[in-house]
This record gives C-alpha cells, structure tokens and sequence, in this order.
C-alpha cells in the first residue's frame, strides 16, 4: 500500500467551490430570514406572528421556518433558499425601508 488515501476528494472534481458557494448562499438566506422574522416582530408585536408572517411570505410553515433559523440539521431546503432571497428583495429590507 502508497499510504495514499483511496477516498476522493470533492476538489478532485471541482465540486469544493460548488459546496462552499451553497453553503454560503444557505448561509446568506439564513440571515435574511431571520432579519425579516425581527422586522415583522417589530411590527406586529409578537416572535411567534412574526415567524408565521415571513413563512407565509417563503411558502413554507412556522415550524419548518424556526428550524431553519436555529440551524437545524434536518431542514430539507430544496428551492425555499431562493424563495427567501427572492421574498427579501420584495420586501426591500430588514429595516423595514422600500
């Protein structure tokens, strides 16, 4: 034996920029999210309307939304990742302004 590893790697195939691009674009609309959960808390008054309201906005429940925030490694994401980047840019900001 070489003493060489037989596994490969993922930047054997160019995939470790692919990875760590998607981790970052997960990473980015986890912040998001969480911004626009604070801003509708503001607005309404209430942590818990505030996680309805910006789940209504990614079309995704309450539940799945808190998941997501806290980090949880269960959460399947799918297309929901653009749905909060597009539903951002709709609502301009977390602060609130158009």
């Amino acid at each position: 034996m070489s003493g060489r590893s037989s596994c490969l790697s993922m930047s054997q195939f160019g995939m470790e920029s692919e990875v760590s691009g998607a981790s970052d674009l997960i990473n980015e609309a986890r912040a998001k999210v969480r911004a626009m959960v604070e801003r509708e808390t503001r607005r309404t008054g209430s942590k818990m309307a505030g996680y309805h309201a910006v789940a209504s906005m990614i079309g995704r429940t309450p539940e799945w939304l808190r998941a997501f925030c806290c980090n949880y490694e269960h959460v399947s994401l799918d297309i929901t990742v653009m749905n909060i980047h597009e539903a951002y840019r709709r609502a301009g900001n977390a602060d609130g302004a158009s």
